[in-house]
């Protein structure tokens, strides 16, 4: 009799508050709790709106009109605006340190009023215990109820179902289908429940766990009825690039799962990661490489819609294919790809631009134009794709669902560069104008010298070079006296095209001897000995280039030998090519030597050994 009468109390009713056209339910507006002391206590209150109204419900049921000690927070689990079909949970939070038992009773307005009459108000009863509070092993409070709404359309509604709060335990929720058996409702661990599992006759109840010995509420069964699913149309969108589905109404309360379909060939092909409301025709559909698939006549597409147990298809729309796109060619004129106007397809062009290299394969050229002008990079003959190692060019039109590609264009190099000739004239370099590539020339000027190597001038940019004044500054490692020759570099669009090979000879009022390398008087600057190859690995050679015989001496030294080296001595012919092997056991680095004749140096510089 006791257990009878407890469960009486501890069952919860609703409280129906209207607003306008729309009702929203409390599911207990009295509650009691023990808390121990310094342990945070939670009361969840569940609040459901209906009606047929589109006015949204505005909750203000946070405001305390009374004693505010030991309210910890109050908050709205799903915000406090609700629309029919909408539910939210008011969640109270206590906590307070006790010495002895106190109870207090806390009051909450639903209006945000204090001057709301109490029997409208939240009344939430806490009890404090000062010591440990001990509960049952199988606690008889563990109660839920669902008020009288326990036949639900899955299209409006969803099941709603207050649970005693139970502190100290943890919750899980159970469901039995029909003459099923109880399965557990995953991530569900709150005292009460709101959602939908299954439709048809479903039984309900929760669990309380504590420690590792768990006990069941009392059990509710819903009637969840079906909703079919309704409007479930298609139909192509305005540029015919995709479909557009209609927003379907029925089946469960706001949940629609989409799947597009097509149909007519051997088999049904589901258009993968299609499963929006609406379908975008992917690239396989009309593509050259797939011309089983292409959008041609006998292919429907169909969309299904599934919401909870109910499954409904769309009409069948047939892909009608636009015309095939023509005149799609293109022709090379100098730099510049150009490329018809197509017709055909829908009228709306996209252009794509491939080219090929049988080395490296098939790219994409960034521009989707009409016309293709050819990046420089194409004729860049250091690159591993260039005109020079065969590359071609396709242009592919895409149209609505069509697509076709142009003819294939072999890319030809420009004319080589010719008539590329320089001349000294004092301290002018003087260069011809060139022929051949694209009309358009760039140049550019480079000094090589035997001891240094080859360096270009920095901004010479000209058909012709003035010669700066450093290069007859003998105090400076690179000048006329030790040998300096120059070449133009000239590019059009080609592969780059060197001229002769021209000396710089010093001017007659500057054949001056070097302070380094002192020249003797009756050696003229043509007499000078060229040193080859440098750097070197095996040996050297010492070219003069003396009009009469000459007695000289070649002698090596760096930090490595210690003492100078005499590697040759004696008379030259005129052009005679003095050649002599470094012992294997000279090591790696720099060495310098020094030219003397008469005893006088007229040459130094310096060997690299690799």
């Amino acid at each position: 009799m006791k257990l009878k009468l407890l469960l009486l109390m501890s069952l919860l009713f609703f409280v129906e508050i209207g607003f306008a056209q729309n009702t929203v339910t409390y599911s207990s507006l009295t509650n009691t709790i023990n808390v121990n002391s310094g342990v945070e206590g939670t009361v969840d209150i569940l609040v459901n709106c209906y009606g047929n109204s589109s006015t949204q419900v505005f909750l203000d049921a946070l405001q305390s009109c009374g004693n505010n000690d030991g309210i910890l927070s109050t908050s709205y689990t799903n915000g406090n605006i609700l629309i029919p079909r909408q539910n939210t949970t008011i969640r109270y939070k206590f906590k307070k340190t006790v010495t002895i038992d106190t109870q207090i009773v806390y009051k909450f307005s639903t209006n945000g009023s204090c001057t709301q009459a109490e029997s409208q108000m939240i009344k939430i009863t806490v009890n404090y215990k000062a010591g440990s509070t001990t509960t049952p092993t199988n606690p008889t409070t563990n109660v839920i109820d669902a008020g009288d709404k326990l036949t639900i359309d899955e299209s409006q509604e969803v099941v709603s179902i207050w649970g005693s709060s139970m502190p100290g335990y943890s919750y899980s929720w159970q469901i039995k289908k029909e003459n099923g058996n109880w399965v557990t409702i995953p991530n569900e661990v709150f005292s009460t429940y709101n959602g939908l599992f299954y439709t048809g006759i479903c039984t309900y109840r929760r669990g309380v766990t504590k420690s590792t010995i768990t006990s069941y509420s009392n059990e509710i069964t819903f009637t969840i009825i079906p909703s079919p699913i309704i409007n479930n149309s298609i139909n192509f969108n305005t540029s015919g690039s995709g479909i557009i589905g209609s927003n379907p109404s029925g089946g469960r309360i706001n949940s629609y799962q989409y799947s597009w379909v097509l149909r007519g060939g051997l088999e049904d092909i589901v258009f993968p990661d299609a499963t929006g409301q609406n379908l975008e025709f992917p690239s396989w559909l009309y593509s050259p490489a797939n011309e089983n698939l292409k959008a041609t006549t006998g292919l429907y597409v169909i969309r299904f819609v599934k919401s909870g147990s109910q499954t409904l298809s769309s009409n069948l729309l047939k892909l009608e294919p636009t015309p095939t796109v023509q005149n799609n060619a293109i022709t090379l004129n100098g730099s510049t790809i150009s490329g018809s106007l197509p017709t055909g397809g829908n009228g709306t062009y996209e252009y794509s631009w491939l080219y090929t290299s049988e080395e490296i394969g098939t790219f994409e050229f960034p521009e989707v134009g009409q016309n293709l002008e050819l990046p420089s990079w194409i004729y860049n003959p250091n690159l591993p794709i260039n005109v020079y190692q065969g590359v071609t060019v396709i242009r592919v039109v895409k149209s609505g669902n069509r697509s076709v590609s142009s003819n294939t264009l072999k890319l030809v190099p420009f004319p080589a560069t010719e008539n590329n000739t320089i001349t000294l004239n004092g301290s002018t370099i003087s260069g011809s104008v060139p022929t051949g590539g694209n009309g358009i020339y760039e140049y550019s000027w480079v000094y090589t010298s035997e001891d240094i190597g080859t360096f270009e001038f920095p901004g010479e940019v000209g058909q012709n070079l003035q010669l700066p004044s450093w290069v007859y500054n003998s105090n400076l490692p690179i000048n006329v006296y030790y040998g300096m020759t120059v070449t133009r570099i000239v590019k059009s669009r080609n592969r780059p095209a060197s001229s002769n090979i021209l000396k710089i000879l010093p001017l007659s009022s500057n054949k001056i001897a070097l302070n380094d390398a002192a020249i003797q008087s009756d050696l003229s600057v043509e007499e000078l000995v060229t040193v080859y190859p440098n750097p070197t690995s095996g040996s050297i050679n010492f070219s003069t280039n003396f009009s009469t015989d000459k007695q000289i001496e070649i002698i090596l030294y760096s930090e490595k030998l210690g003492n100078e080296k005499s590697v040759y001595k004696g008379t030259v012919t005129p052009n005679q090519v003095i050649n002599w092997n470094i012992p294997a056991s000279y090591q790696k680095g720099i060495y310098f030597y020094k030219i003397l004749s008469g005893n006088k140096e007229f040459r130094t510089g310096k060997i690299i050994v690799q």
